[in-house]
């Protein structure tokens, strides 16, 4: 849900459809997500140079997929609709043998001394 924010947050400032936009934020969503800004590029050009540090653009753009969520909730109550497609798309991928590649995340208790 946050790799899809983000995107589409990419997607605005560089004024291209946010399926030109590829990259991962990783972690819980909200404020320990993780954007992997390495990940991050637009029609397969990096938004960063290799070893870059983000800019302040960057660091704004993450900070509104952090408070995203939290906003939904202040608007109308509830964020079921973005996790509701988040799954659809996700089943939609799965039935139709789609192939594609996405950002998925389990819990791991028990795993790798993970408590």
């Amino acid at each position: 849900l946050d790799s899809s924010r983000l995107r589409s947050l990419v997607g605005a400032s560089f004024d291209v459809d946010t399926k030109s936009v590829n990259g991962f934020v990783i972690g819980e969503h909200g404020d320990s997500s993780v954007p992997v800004w390495s990940s991050i590029n637009v029609g397969g050009s990096p938004i960063l140079p290799p070893g870059g540090e983000p800019k302040e653009m960057h660091r704004a753009m993450h900070a509104d997929v952090i408070t995203a969520g939290s906003t939904v909730i202040k608007k109308k109550g509830y964020t079921n609709w973005a996790i509701g497609l988040a799954v659809t798309r996700i089943a939609a991928i799965v039935l139709t043998d789609e192939r594609a590649f996405i950002p998925v995340s389990t819990c791991v208790r028990g795993y790798q001394d993970v408590e």
